[in-house]
């Protein structure tokens, strides 16, 4: 009587017990799974990257989707109002890339300004790729990089180099002048002169 009964224990453990090590796998999935987006959020934060995820037969958005952009979460009316705080004068570079992305098959790239909450203009960078399903496009994956500083910087440098490029011009017309040109401060300190 005691073979038959270690003979069912046997048989009923072997499935328990396997169904214990495939819970504890999943669970340690899960964990790994939490983990990872916690980190990969942490890393778009510090970024200042927000990832989105358009839904291009039904045009809706993902929930991250207007994050830089300050929109709702969901629905067509999301996107308008995206394309309501893109800049006049970029709104059309956008749509074109979009286009470009949607029936080519190629990857979204297009900076872009926007009016952000506060009223400020800001810079973002879209990138994005296009997802097919049966050979049709279904939906478009990428990020929006808020590139402000960025683009406030090449500004900067760019005017830094006009006014350098006019300084050098003006030095050029003074020199050729036969008369004499310079500046002075009140206190009788010459700044410039002309040779």
């Amino acid at each position: 009587n005691v073979l038959p009964l270690q003979l069912f224990l046997i048989v009923t453990y072997i499935p328990v017990l396997g169904l214990t090590a495939v819970i504890r796998e999943r669970a340690r999935a899960v964990d790994e799974a939490r983990s990872s987006a916690e980190r990969l959020n942490l890393a778009l934060s510090a970024a200042q990257m927000r990832t989105w995820d358009w839904d291009i037969t039904s045009a809706n958005w993902s929930g991250k989707a207007g994050d830089v952009l300050g929109l709702a979460p969901y629905g067509t009316d999301a996107m308008l109002r995206g394309f309501d705080s893109i800049s006049g004068a970029d709104r059309a570079s956008v749509r074109a890339a979009i286009g470009r992305a949607v029936e080519r098959g190629t990857p979204y790239e297009v900076e872009f300004r926007i009016t952000g909450p506060d009223g400020a203009a800001q810079w973002v960078l879209g990138k994005g790729t296009v997802l097919l399903d049966r050979g049709r496009p279904s939906r478009m994956i990428g990020v929006n990089v808020d590139v402000t500083e960025r683009k406030r910087a090449e500004i900067a440098l760019r005017d830094e180099a006009t006014l350098r490029e006019s300084e050098a011009r003006f030095r050029e017309l003074a020199d050729a002048m036969p008369q004499i040109v310079f500046t002075g401060r009140p206190d009788g300190h010459l700044g410039y002169f002309n040779r």
